[in-house]
């Protein structure tokens, strides 16, 4: 079988018509060799109706199937999951309508896949670009491109599916959600997070993410399979970010705790049974792991509140490499004295809110009783 054969491109479609033509145009200049499987859940018939002549765009062979507006994630999930269940070809690639693909690159992942049945999903470097419209136009098409890449080809191929998972959760920008990946296992995983359900956007990336890695190894060539321009509006993600917010503000919303809850209950029990562990060391693995993840975002996001200063970072910063002495070191000793016995040290000092310290008036007679107490001898019970 041609590796034309073998590869289809899953493209999901909600809106953002012009990126859709503009795709298709592309992928018809340069021939694109693969199948291209479209999914619409878009909220108007515009792309039905540009479709309806296949000559328009001669050089891609593509399937087109019109959804049920999506109106909210439940509705994404239920289109992925028919989508992937019409998809005959072995392999499949996930990508939207501001991502192009690079017909070589995928090949390269579609052959390392074949021959690795170890391994969960396979791609390649994702570049970057921004374009700067031509004319007046709000959303950006065609125009004075910037492009940006940087390599970075990696194997996340330990044997335990936990180890696989720390790699994954330190290693987030491998663009696992649009590598090559086995149409039955895609499949499989979104038929899981249909059934989880989970509101929060990036959580179930994050579940794919983990999942992937539990199920197999995954591989990051060095070619270039994909480029995605960043400036592109309307997303879902920025779509999500705006009616949400950031990760801390995400974390507060009453459906958060639940979603976090069936997330950690089903990628526990599925690491559990990969790596034959008992359940609970399964949940430390996953909680760990999402540590690790999120860890970045929250730092950047916390950076915006007043409270997280430059001197709250100097201050943090410090006393993490003094806790990390051992305790009888004389830096960490003289630093501890120095904060205890000096009154002009604020106790908040360690977490870089308040420096200086003014003692309390007559403290020191209101606190002698109690300090004659402990250094004296213990009364008799």
């Amino acid at each position: 079988m041609r590796p034309q054969d073998r590869l289809t491109i899953l493209l999901t479609l909600r809106g953002r018509h012009a990126y859709t033509l503009r795709w298709l145009a592309y992928a018809s200049q340069v021939r694109f060799p693969f199948t291209v499987h479209i999914a619409d859940g878009s909220l108007d018939d515009r792309m039905s109706a540009a479709l309806a002549d296949p000559a328009r765009f001669p050089h891609v062979r593509y399937e087109y199937h019109r959804y049920t507006p999506e109106g909210s994630h439940t509705d994404f999930y239920a289109k992925v999951a028919d989508a992937l269940a019409r998809i005959h070809t072995p392999f499949v690639a996930m990508g939207d309508n501001d991502d192009f693909f690079v017909a070589a690159g995928l090949k390269q992942a579609l052959t390392y896949l074949a021959a690795h049945p170890d391994y969960a999903s396979c791609g390649g470097q994702m570049a970057s670009f921004w374009v700067s419209s031509r004319g007046a136009d709000e959303d950006p098409l065609y125009g004075t491109s910037e492009w940006k890449c940087s390599c970075d080809a990696r194997a996340l191929d330990a044997d335990s599916a936990h180890a696989r998972l720390r790699s994954v959760a330190r290693w987030l920008r491998v663009p696992i959600y649009h590598h090559v990946r086995r149409t039955a296992e895609l499949a499989a995983l979104f038929r899981s997070l249909h059934a989880l359900d989970v509101e929060d956007v990036f959580l179930q990336e994050l579940f794919l993410a983990f999942l992937t890695a539990i199920s197999g190894k995954v591989r990051q060539l060095d070619a270039i399979c994909m480029a995605k321009q960043l400036n592109s509006p309307g997303s879902a993600a920025s779509a999500h970010s705006a009616a949400h917010g950031d990760w801390l503000d995400r974390m507060l919303v009453p459906s958060w705790s639940s979603d976090f809850a069936r997330f950690l209950d089903e990628t526990s029990a599925a690491l559990a049974d990969r790596d034959r562990i008992p359940v609970a060391d399964a949940q430390r693995h996953l909680v760990d792991a999402y540590r690790m993840a999120v860890a970045p975002v929250l730092v950047s996001d916390l950076t915006t509140e007043p409270t997280v200063t430059v001197g709250a970072t100097i201050a943090l910063g410090m006393t993490r490499r003094l806790l990390a002495l051992p305790s009888r070191h004389p830096v960490r000793r003289f630093a501890t004295a120095m904060y205890r016995r000096l009154p002009w040290i604020s106790p908040d000092v360690m977490q870089g809110t308040e420096w200086r310290g003014v003692p309390v008036a007559g403290a020191v007679d209101e606190i002698g009783p109690i300090h004659e107490f402990l250094t004296g001898r213990r009364p008799p019970v």
